[in-house]
């Protein structure tokens, strides 16, 4: 709701079990958001699924745009 960076795909990290289908395993996923306790969680279930994932952290350390809508 408060928006997000602008490109990737914005998957709410509650429905990352629901949607992994869209997240390619070929490539490496970066996390974001603007509680740590949300990114902790969606690099539990991706490893737990095999991808390799990299924590970006709170959103607040991005310095560009940030997109507002889903």
């Amino acid at each position: 709701e408060r928006g997000h960076i602008p490109g990737p795909v914005n998957i709410p990290h509650d429905e990352i079990p629901h949607r992994l289908d869209e997240i390619p395993q070929d490539l490496d996923i970066v996390v974001s958001c603007r509680s740590s306790h949300r990114v902790k969680t969606a690099i539990e279930v991706l490893t737990a699924k095999g991808y390799t994932v990299y924590n970006f952290g709170r959103l607040g350390r991005w310095e560009g745009e940030v997109e507002k809508g889903s």
